[in-house]
């Protein structure tokens, strides 16, 4: 008795696989994402958050299969998303330290009277 291939199964179970690798990346940028949402301050460098969004641009130049492809442009989406809730925190943060410098700054004065 012979087997045969079945291509069709292989390329199903191939694209299964890579779409969950794919949602599990996805998922790990969650927590980032939740803390910057949440957050006051941005602990994240955009130096590096720019590197790391170049590789994905300058590897899609070069894709040459669906699988690089799809790799890149959800490395793309999901490091831009993250590069934008950063600028957000960022002008968040800029524009309260604004409001803080603007507001008047009371002095408190005694109300009791000197002894005499």
């Amino acid at each position: 008795m012979t087997e045969y291939i079945n291509i069709h199964e292989i390329l199903t179970r191939q694209i299964s696989i890579v779409t969950l690798t794919q949602g599990i990346l996805v998922i790990a940028y969650f927590p980032v994402l939740s803390r910057l949402w949440k957050t006051k301050r941005n602990g994240e460098s955009f130096l590096i958050w720019t590197g790391m969004l170049l590789a994905p641009l300058l590897s899609l130049l070069s894709s040459k299969g669906m699988l690089a492809t799809i790799y890149s442009v959800r490395a793309i989406v999901c490091i831009s998303v993250l590069m934008l809730l950063m600028l957000r925190v960022q002008y968040i943060t800029e524009k309260q330290f604004v409001r803080d410098q603007n507001k008047p700054k009371f002095v408190q004065h005694s109300l009791k009277r000197p002894l005499l």
